[in-house]
């Protein structure tokens, strides 16, 4: 794969992989993607889960004027699947 051309295609495919990772490892139909914040720091990039029921989780449209730096979020959603899964 070849590397982004900048910060914030860095952080889109950080955030892409992680949500693909967890979907995939679900162990229910009925699982529930929390919602987290993917930033930018001198370390490459973090992590942050957001609290469930803030305005940040509902709505993160709402938190991109209050960003400093390239910021990406996982936004809660409910992934439901029709195959059976087995444990």
């Amino acid at each position: 794969m070849n590397a982004p051309a900048d910060a914030s295609e860095y952080l889109v495919a950080v955030a892409k992989d992680w949500t693909r990772a967890r979907v995939a490892a679900a162990r229910s139909s009925r699982f529930v993607l929390a919602a987290y914040r993917f930033e930018m720091s001198e370390d490459g990039f973090r992590r942050v889960a957001l609290r469930p029921g803030s305005a940040e989780a509902r709505c993160p449209v709402d938190a991109v004027a209050s960003v400093a730096t390239p910021t990406v979020w996982s936004h809660s959603t409910v992934v439901t699947s029709a195959h059976r899964l087995t444990l």
